[in-house]
């Protein structure tokens, strides 16, 4: 019997930054991968963008991906007021989702975009080399925003168990054990 689980994928790595100062991408990541409200990056232009890419290795070979689901943990840059996030989820070359957040708590609150259960642009479910390949785009308006987390909850179900690998070559397929022993 397979059961599912849910991981957390924290940012690999920044892809684009613009109006969040002093940023580079090891300060970047420490602070919105932490899971810790405390460490935040602030933006200080009217204009801003900034692109995170996702990766996480953990996801075993021969998974069947259930769903992904993206997260933003911020608030307003002055409390009481309410700010409009552009959030982009891509998987090169295409925009999966786009959709709108509005913050307006005086302390941090966490957002989730709607869950994707399938690939949308394809109508299939997300592979592992998907998921390991994902970027997501965050747009504030000028009012100004206080990021402290982004993540991506992806669900899954091992349905290989014990495989390490699996190999296609010429039409035969090759699955290895976590043992080494190659076993088809």
């Amino acid at each position: 019997m397979s059961v599912s689980t849910i991981i957390t994928i924290r940012p690999e790595s920044l892809g684009a930054s613009v109006g969040f100062p002093g940023l580079t991408d090891g300060t970047f990541i420490a602070r919105t991968s932490d899971n810790d409200a405390t460490t935040f990056s602030e933006q200080s232009n009217a204009t801003a963008e900034l692109t995170i890419n996702y990766q996480n290795p953990d996801i075993p070979i021969g998974s069947q991906i259930l769903s992904v689901r993206a997260g933003i943990t911020g608030r307003p840059l002055n409390r009481g007021d309410t700010v409009e996030v552009i959030s982009k989820l891509n998987l090169s070359p295409d925009n999966l989702q786009t959709e709108t957040i509005s913050f307006d708590a005086a302390d941090f609150e966490t957002k989730f975009l709607t869950q994707l259960d399938v690939h949308p642009t394809e109508g299939t479910p997300f592979t592992v080399d998907n998921v390991n390949n994902l970027s997501q785009s965050i747009l504030p308006d000028t009012a100004g925003f206080v990021i402290a987390e982004l993540f991506i909850d992806v669900s899954y179900v091992r349905l290989l168990e014990g495989i390490s690998s699996i190999a296609i070559d010429r039409g035969l397929v090759r699955l290895t054990e976590n043992s080494g022993r190659i076993i088809l």
